[in-house]
């Protein structure tokens, strides 16, 4: 199996952990019932992509000159993922105490969503706002955290320079998998299309907690297991 390849067979799970986000995605289909559908929800998509390859690329310029195969860099690969592992496992246990709890929140409380205002207001956000808003959510702790964990795998990845820019696209993309399908299908179908998201934005909103919480039990324990075996 060649170098690229192995490199991306260890970002495409994180790629794709970070689209299954579903705040991001009921944010995009509330926003293409908008007065400015695609406008709006194309916005967004650009805000989001807009912060991840700023930070990619930032993270490629001044931190990808380093020998690829340096022991220190692997060190600091694997510790960022232990740090990632045990921080997705507080996050699971987090949220299983807080769906098992009678008194607790619902499955819409979201610690990565956005503020209560910005929610209501969505479908009559303007196209500037839409960007904004998707810079926010982007900016979101745990999922920035997911990304730079990615990034990093792929600096210490020794492989060319041109490589390493085609994995941060990818990666990119698959982060934003979870936004672009719906804007895709609701450009080719708008009528049809708006009523299936309007269903998958209310199933999403009933058990958004519940997804969010394996997942995060499911990666954590891959970055703990990956990262540990690699330290010892």
């Amino acid at each position: 199996m060649s170098t690229i390849i192995r490199l991306l067979v260890q970002i495409i799970p994180i790629g794709l952990f970070g689209a299954i986000v579903p705040t991001r995605i009921v944010v995009a289909i509330l926003l293409l019932t908008s007065t400015r559908p695609l406008r709006n929800a194309q916005a967004y998509l650009a805000g989001l992509g807009g912060f991840y390859l700023v930070v990619g690329v930032v993270a490629l310029l001044f931190l990808g000159g380093g020998e690829a195969t340096n022991p220190k860099a692997t060190i600091i690969a694997a510790t960022i993922e232990v740090v990632m592992g045990v921080f997705l496992l507080a996050f699971g246990i987090r949220s299983l105490l807080r769906i098992t709890d009678p008194a607790g929140p619902d499955d819409l409380d979201d610690p990565d969503a956005p503020p209560p205002w910005w929610m209501k207001r969505i479908t009559t956000l303007s196209t500037g706002a839409s960007f904004l808003l998707g810079l926010i959510l982007a900016f979101s702790i745990r999922f920035l955290m997911i990304y730079l964990s990615a990034v990093t795998i792929i600096l210490n990845a020794p492989v060319t320079p041109g490589q390493h820019v085609i994995a941060l696209l990818i990666l990119i993309a698959l982060m934003l998998l979870g936004v672009i399908l719906p804007i895709v299908y609701y450009a080719f179908a708008p009528e049809r299309g708006g009523a299936q998201l309007k269903l998958l934005m209310a199933w999403l909103n009933r058990h958004n907690r519940i997804i969010m919480m394996v997942l995060s039990f499911i990666f954590g324990v891959v970055f703990l297991f990956k990262g540990l075996t690699t330290l010892t």
